[in-house]
């Protein structure tokens, strides 16, 4: 009888370790998925707030359209805005390329309010005046 109560507790024993082995298996498991779940929030936060700082700075930045103008092939477009973001700066003008069907703005040049209409020259190539001082002109190429 001594062996059958041995074998007993061994199976018993064996029952138990195997339980717990699965147990701190399943146990780490979930602990991972918890701290990449955590991860991933605070990183979807941080992208968040990125996100609202920019609509936020967007929103300060007043923008009025003053002229536009296709190019000659017709693939791109030349927009001039008006641009204060008080107390920052306050109008400034921006002169900005975009291609025909894509709503991205490439800034191309941001100064002060005394500047010329841009013109194309081809379509690679703008050209605008700007103030420099009494009788002066500035000349800009934009490639």
């Amino acid at each position: 009888m001594n062996w059958k109560n041995n074998l007993g507790l061994k199976s018993a024993l064996f029952i138990l370790i195997v339980t717990l082995s699965i147990f701190l298996v399943l146990a780490s498991a979930l602990m991972m998925l918890a701290l990449y779940d955590g991860y991933k929030q605070q990183n979807n936060d941080s992208k968040e707030k990125q996100e609202k700082e920019q609509v936020l700075q967007e929103t300060l930045i007043k923008k009025e359209s003053l002229y536009l103008e296709m190019s000659p092939l017709d693939t791109r477009k030349v927009i001039t805005y008006k641009v204060s973001n008080e107390p920052f700066f306050k109008d400034y003008m921006m002169i900005v390329a975009q291609e025909k069907n894509n709503p991205k703005e490439e800034p191309l040049f941001i100064g002060e309010e005394r500047i010329g209409i841009p013109q194309w020259l081809d379509d690679d190539h703008i050209i605008f005046t700007s103030y420099c001082g009494t009788s002066c002109k500035g000349i800009y190429l934009i490639d």
